[in-house]
């Protein structure tokens, strides 16, 4: 063979193993890709369940402040009618104690 023949057969065979090697690659990063498109979609289905529970949490918490804010309010109020018939209690334990002439203690808390 020709000097020029052995060298182009050199490269040739040279650049098939160099192509060789990147069709390997794009094969090797084509999988790659298809297992990142895979997580890439769980990932969204699992923010979309996230998203979704998240706004079931914040319906749930602005239920409660609701329901607590109603108790404080209810407290507040039984706090008051405690109060009116704390002083209902004494006036009545005076207007008895000043017929029967006995004293009785008011009702504490």
């Amino acid at each position: 063979m020709l000097p020029n023949m052995a060298e182009r057969e050199r490269r040739l065979l040279s650049l098939e193993q160099r192509n060789q090697t990147l069709m390997e690659k794009i094969r090797s990063l084509q999988k790659a890709n298809a297992n990142l498109r895979q997580m890439n979609s769980r990932l969204r289905e699992e923010n979309e369940v996230f998203k979704s529970t998240e706004e079931i949490l914040l319906r749930d918490n602005d239920k409660i402040k609701k329901k607590v804010l109603q108790l404080k309010e209810l407290q507040e109020s039984l706090q008051d009618d405690i109060y009116v018939l704390e002083e209902q209690l004494c006036a009545c334990t005076c207007q008895g104690e000043n017929k029967r002439g006995e004293t009785i203690e008011p009702f504490q808390l």
